[in-house]
């Protein structure tokens, strides 16, 4: 006699998203993980390199307004974001030991010594102990011309003590300097001499009519300087249609060196 065997049925499996509290576990595995990429993103841009946009011209010819740039930040000493991701809010800055200070030639980005909410991208052009000079747009450092073949002027060429035609740099130029401006001959194309302080670089822009720099806000702190400038790797010209990519996009600009 043929027996019959009893089939139990398969345990019935319960979704995961039926389960009481399974929405809310899943939400926080998103959100925590949204935070973790948020963070690993911040700690490489305040540590390693970040990408910086060029609003003004202050750095023409050699960096364009609208070019987007590289800027290597272990060079100098890396550091903690100066500011929280998303929301803005400055956080106190703290640096690691560099591979070297600034020094004559590097591009380099600083936060503005008057503004802490603004980056700034100049050129070093001297180093702690240097004296700087400028006598009839020519740089001395330590007596000696330097050869600067990236200049670009843009205004006639000013006498000893000639009056600059924008008036807030020559305010600027008096809050920061003072006294040591009392003969009154100063001005864009005749400064100093001046030797940096430690701890400081001297730092002005390669269009030299058009940059408000050292010579009007005064030596630049090392610690706020964040990185070296090093390479274009993108550049759009906004005054081109948005649809004319053969003229809006600097081709020619993206993946150029930056020196």
């Amino acid at each position: 006699m043929t027996g019959f065997h009893s089939v139990r049925s398969p345990r019935s499996i319960e979704p995961s998203a039926s389960r009481p509290g399974a929405w809310w576990r899943r939400g926080l595995s998103a959100v925590f993980s949204l935070f973790s990429i948020v963070f690993m993103v911040a700690v490489f841009q305040a540590t390693v390199a970040q990408g910086y946009h060029v609003p003004t011209g202050s750095m023409e010819p050699t960096i364009q307004i609208g070019d987007r740039v590289i800027v290597n930040k272990l060079i100098y000493g890396p550091g903690t974001p100066d500011r929280m991701p998303v929301v803005g809010w400055p956080l106190p800055n703290m640096r690691l030991p560099g591979l070297r200070a600034p020094r004559l030639g590097d591009i380099v980005v600083l936060t503005d010594p008057r503004d802490p909410g603004t980056d700034l991208l100049k050129r070093c052009v001297a180093g702690e102990g240097q004296m700087v000079e400028v006598r009839d747009r020519v740089l001395y450092v330590d007596g000696e011309a330097v050869e600067e073949r990236y200049l670009q002027f843009a205004d006639r060429r000013l006498a000893p003590g000639a009056v600059s035609p924008y008036p807030q740099s020559r305010a600027d130029m008096e809050r920061s300097w003072g006294a040591a401006m009392g003969a009154e001959t100063w001005n864009r194309d005749h400064f100093g001499p001046v030797v940096v302080p430690e701890g400081h670089s001297f730092l002005l822009g390669d269009n030299r009519d058009r940059s408000l720099d050292s010579r009007y806000w005064g030596f630049a702190p090392n610690r706020l300087i964040r990185g070296r400038a090093m390479v274009v790797y993108w550049s759009g010209d906004r005054e081109q249609p948005w649809y004319d990519l053969c003229h809006r996009v600097r081709w020619g600009r993206i993946g150029k060196w930056i020196g």
